[in-house]
This record gives structure tokens, C-alpha cells and sequence, in this order.
């Protein structure tokens, strides 16, 4: 990241306390999913190489230890989710916070890490069960590298949404790698950690109203709130891979865990 002639150490796409954080968690299914070259899997595997040297992981972990504290812990506490709670909500919808309430830095170090993850996703091709997990930033990769090395703002043409499960439960223990969405016009990014979503929307034709509901840059610092994370995450991940035989293991007992109908668990 920063470029400069030193030792590398095996850093993490995925913080490496998540994993544990899943493992240790009452009615975890080691809910790491993973996209790549077109097939996605639940795997416990982390997924690390040798990427930054020990200063600028010290750089990221900093940002890493603090969101890591604040999700969806093992014992079902979220001290995100509670301090979210306590400011005051959208005067015209109850499921949009404004996070400008926030005490702290909570905002711009939760964006921090979500810049980070994507960052990392993109500077490099990480191997994972016969493929690659990675994404394309194309221009925009610089600019992330920037603003993480603190020499400029949040990266300009860019949205941040932050979602937050509000009935959170073992449910919402599992985290995704940054996978990219299928639209048009720009670029969109999603990815998971317990308890909490992130969306990033990169491009000079991001519509008005997007812009306006960004966590980060908007004057309210709007967070989203949904009962759950993983009734959307997991249904969207596992609809646009090919489905392995474990996935597919996983998706039945999805489906049955939560009662969806055929339709609405179709993986086809």
C-alpha cells in the first residue's frame, strides 16, 4: 500500500478475528461466503497472502480491531447496533438512523474499513479453491489507496451505504468477501461482516438520489436497519453462482431455517 521496500507479512481479506468471531458463536455454520470465478461456497478457509508490510498493517488493523469489537459478537451483544439505537431516526421512515448523531468517529471509521476491504479485493488476486477472489476498482483503485493512506478525503465519486441488522441473532453471523453487482452506468460492491453490510457505489453517473442517502457524505449520515442481513445477502450470492454441492447443502437448510416458499429461495 504504501510502496515502500520492506518485508511483507500474510494479511487478511476477510480480518482474521471474524473468523473466530463465527466459529465461537452459538449456532455458527462457518458462514464465510465466498464468490469467485462464478461458483460461491460457505468456507471456514481464510483467505490470506503476503499483501502489506507490517506498517500498514498496523495502518488497517487499528481501524480493524475497533469495527471488529463493535459488530455482532459471539454472545449476541452489538455495541454498533445499540449505539445506532440511541439516535434519534429519520423524522419520515423509523429504518433510516441519522448517524450525525453519532458520539466519535464511528461514520468515518466504519468507512475506513469498508475502502480497506474493497481495496484489498481489488490490489490483488486472492487464491481460493481452484480460482480467484478478486474485483475490479479500475481507475478508482488509486484513489482508494490515497484516502487510505490518509493523503485524501473519502474517494470522491463514491457512495457508502451502511446497513445494520436491528433483530441481529446467529442468523446474521457470517461475512462475505466484496463481490460486485450487475448494474449499469457504475460500479457496486457489497460485502458483509456480522451485523453489519456494506454497499460502495463508484461512478460519475451516480444517480442524485443515491448520492443523497450516502452514510458517509450526507449531512445526516443516514444508517440502514433491516431485521436481518442475511435473508438479502446470502439469497443474492447464492442466486448468481453455480451451485456447489455444500452450497446447496447450506441453501436447503437456509430455506427450511426460514420458511421461504420454492419462489422466493429459488437458486436458479
Amino acid at each position: 500500500m504504501c510502496r515502500q521496500k520492506a518485508n511483507l507479512l500474510k494479511s487478511h481479506l476477510i480480518p482474521r478475528a471474524i473468523y473466530k468471531r463465527i466459529r465461537r458463536s452459538n449456532g455458527a455454520d462457518n458462514r464465510i461466503v465466498l464468490v469467485s470465478g462464478g461458483v460461491a461456497a460457505f468456507t471456514d478457509k481464510q483467505v490470506q497472502d503476503y499483501l502489506l508490510c507490517g506498517a500498514c498493517e498496523d495502518r488497517l488493523g487499528r481501524v480493524e480491531n475497533w469495527v471488529v469489537s463493535n459488530c455482532l459478537q459471539e454472545d449476541g451483544s452489538f455495541p454498533f447496533r445499540d449505539a445506532v439505537f440511541a439516535v434519534p431516526r429519520h423524522p419520515e421512515t423509523d429504518d433510516v438512523a441519522l448517524g450525525a448523531y453519532l458520539k466519535g468517529a464511528e461514520l468515518e471509521t466504519l468507512a475506513y474499513f469498508a475502502a480497506s476491504m474493497l481495496w484489498r479485493a481489488a490490489v490483488h488476486r486472492w487464491g481460493q479453491f481452484g480460482s480467484d477472489v478478486t474485483v475490479d476498482l479500475g481507475p478508482y483503485e488509486e484513489k482508494f489507496r490515497q484516502y487510505l493512506l490518509g493523503k485524501t478525503g473519502f474517494p470522491p465519486e463514491t457512495v457508502l451505504g451502511i446497513f445494520v441488522a436491528g433483530k441481529a441473532n446467529y442468523q446474521d453471523q457470517f461475512a462475505t468477501a466484496p463481490v460486485p453487482l450487475d448494474v449499469k452506468g457504475y460500479h457496486q460492491y457489497t460485502f458483509a461482516i456480522p451485523g453489519i453490510k456494506f454497499s460502495i457505489l463508484v461512478g460519475k453517473t451516480l444517480p442524485g438520489n443515491v448520492r443523497a442517502g450516502c452514510s458517509l457524505r450526507s449531512i445526516e449520515g443516514y444508517i440502514y436497519i433491516d431485521d436481518h442481513l442475511d435473508r438479502h445477502e446470502l439469497k443474492f450470492l447464492m442466486g448468481r453462482a453455480q451451485i456447489s454441492g455444500k452450497l446447496l447443502e447450506q441453501a436447503k437448510l437456509y430455506k427450511k431455517t426460514h420458511g421461504l416458499s420454492g419462489n422466493e429461495a429459488s437458486l436458479n
